[in-house]
């Protein structure tokens, strides 16, 4: 998830595909909460990785949730 103070963009992939972006939403629990149901079926549980403090409202709908600091991110040199 790349989080802006307007929007939230999703990105998913699962095991041997390629990144896709599933979509860019406003960045509000509402929109979040029917983002999550999306992409939830069946048995299928995804788990989301941010860069920002989401963690909590993602762990009160049971996702799991890694964090990532944009400074640890591997990046070539020059790239933004």
């Amino acid at each position: 998830m790349n989080v802006h103070k307007e929007t939230i963009t999703i990105a998913s992939a699962s095991e041997g595909e390629e990144v896709r972006v599933a979509g860019t939403i406003a960045n509000t629990s509402a929109a979040l909460d029917a983002m999550v149901r999306k992409l939830v079926s069946g048995d299928k549980r995804p788990s989301f990785m941010y860069e920002t403090v989401l963690g909590r409202h993602l762990r009160g709908l049971e996702i799991t949730c890694l964090a990532a600091a944009p400074s640890l991110i591997p990046s070539k040199s020059g790239e933004r």
